[in-house]
């Protein structure tokens, strides 16, 4: 069954630099708490990067891996990117957004559209309660890492 999360931030920083900060993947084991040990570009046009995700260990000391596609629209401020190596998903759209606020921040949105495969450890119910939970703490991760890198320039 589809399933379909939906969630955002506002982060107390101009459009600018969370756009820079957000779509760059080199910095993703550093932006992302506790999530990737590795990103790895394996192609990169303007507008476009095709990248390698490798996760830190899990619990049972599994990392896992994964070829992902992103497409910058830096005109519209928006993303669109997918999963290639699609993994225990059929399929994971993700669509992001980053708006100005009224007050000079940037409000940060993560859609998520996916379906699990039938054979997957779980089912979409669980994926995306697990996605929301993950959202939204690595959303307040990058509140927190843009505002002070804001305040220290």
């Amino acid at each position: 069954m589809a399933m379909h999360t939906d969630n955002e931030i506002t982060i107390d920083a101009p459009l600018g630099e969370v756009w820079r900060t957000a779509n760059d993947v080199r910095s993703w084991p550093q932006l992302f708490d506790s999530e990737y040990a590795e990103a790895e570009i394996l192609e990169e046009a303007p507008g476009r990067v095709v990248f390698r995700l490798t996760t830190v260990p899990g619990p049972r000391g599994v990392r896992r891996s994964w070829v992902s596609e992103r497409l910058m629209d830096a005109e519209r401020h928006t993303v669109h990117a997918r999963r290639v190596e699609t993994g225990p998903f059929l399929y994971m759209h993700i669509f992001q957004s980053f708006e100005e606020t009224g007050s000079g921040g940037t409000r940060l949105r993560w859609v998520q559209d996916f379906e699990v495969l039938p054979e997957a450890p779980f089912d979409d119910a669980q994926m995306a309660e697990r996605i929301n939970t993950n959202s939204r703490h690595q959303l307040a991760r990058h509140k927190a890492v843009i505002e002070a890198a804001v305040t220290h320039v």
